[in-house]
């Protein structure tokens, strides 16, 4: 019985130790990494104020653990209530109860809010950016498919807080974030 009791009690050291260490390594402090910082963009509803060449607008932004992303639009008048729904091959256009499915590349999918979408995937999935703190947020400078963007987020939430695309004249500042 006695050397059962001496195996096991440096095997109970050893796996505590082992634990400890895992803790310590994995476990976080302090502010949020760039990484965990980016992983507010992987499931979330925001609103975004936007300006695209000329039009403002108002939408709702949400995305999905999937990588599908829908905006919709709520003003101006005109549009109201047209979505944009993007998954990873496709994108459909929403309106009125008329549903188009377009191909990725037209121009139809070219727009502001493939643009939202094209900065928000870009962040996620790139390594070839940069990034560097400035006011309270950390901001992200990157070329996706639509163009060099900087897509700013909070420095302690992660929260999107505006996105600049230079190339398209589209700026977009997000608020009532909500993390899914």
């Amino acid at each position: 019985m006695r050397r059962r009791a001496l195996f096991w009690i440096p095997v109970v050291i050893l796996a505590g130790l082992i634990i400890f260490l895992f803790c310590r390594v994995l476990i976080p402090r302090g502010t949020p990494s760039q990484g965990s910082l980016l992983d507010s963009l992987l499931s979330f509803t925001c609103k975004a104020t936007i300006s695209y060449n000329g039009l403002e607008a108002e939408a709702d932004v949400t995305r999905s653990l999937d990588g599908s992303t829908r905006v919709t639009l709520n003003s101006p008048e005109a549009l109201q209530g047209l979505q944009f729904d993007f998954s990873e091959d496709s994108v459909s256009l929403n309106f009125k109860g008329l549903r188009l499915d377009v191909e990725p590349s037209s121009f139809l999918a070219s727009s502001l809010a493939s643009a939202l979408v094209d900065a928000f995937d870009t962040a996620l999935r790139d390594e070839n950016f940069s990034a560097k703190k400035k006011d309270g947020a950390v901001e992200y400078t990157a070329k996706g498919q639509t163009g060099g963007f900087t897509l700013r987020l909070d420095e302690k939430t992660g929260a999107p807080l505006s996105l600049t695309v230079p190339s398209l004249d589209l700026t977009c500042n997000f608020s009532d974030y909500t993390r899914k």
